[in-house]
């Protein structure tokens, strides 16, 4: 084997991990011990020793001191964006235990309104119909169908359309009023 000192960088890892868990999601879901990355791709997986001794002159090595390293998640969904975007302070927090009845829904959309511009979207996401007390009260009013949607069009007030309120006229919250 070539010393490290006389391997032309050219072929060296830009960065070596070692010393860590490295899992592999091969067909037996292998655990290494180290990696070899050149040019963003992994490039060699095995033992600390053995990757070690791919370095060259200019190869970063990083001791991972047994932490675990996972494969590269790339959401093309987005989930984690979407997540972001369902929490406070860009939606409203409307699960429960925030939120036990409409009661609670009707208050928090009123103080948003309150600080929101004319036309901006008030959005909350998260409600479950199944634990306000108005559908725990009354059991058969709980809704069959799909749930209760996520956005109200702007500039008409948001109505709470869960299950208690199924077949009547959307209530206008926030001291909107309803075409």
């Amino acid at each position: 084997m070539m010393d490290t000192q006389e391997r032309p960088d050219l072929f060296s890892p830009d960065s070596i991990f070692t010393n860590g868990k490295i899992i592999t999601v091969d067909d037996r879901f292998s655990v290494a011990r180290a990696i070899a990355v050149k040019s963003g791709v992994i490039v060699a997986v095995g033992a600390t020793d053995e990757i070690r001794g791919l370095s060259g002159r200019r190869t970063r090595t990083v001791d991972l001191n047994g932490a675990t390293v996972l494969p590269g998640i790339n959401d093309s969904h987005c989930h984690i964006s979407d997540w972001a975007l369902s929490r406070p302070p860009l939606s409203l927090d409307v699960r429960f235990p925030v939120v036990r009845s409409i009661a609670d829904i009707t208050r928090m959309v009123a103080e948003k309104a309150r600080v929101s511009k004319p036309g901006e979207w008030i959005i909350g996401e998260g409600w479950d119909e199944g634990y306000l007390e108005e559908c725990l009260a009354d059991p058969e009013t709980k809704q069959s169908g799909p749930r209760p949607g996520r956005a109200q069009q702007p500039g008409v007030p948001a109505g709470v359309l869960g299950t208690p309120l199924v077949g009547q006229r959307p209530r206008p919250l926030a001291g909107g009023h309803h075409p």
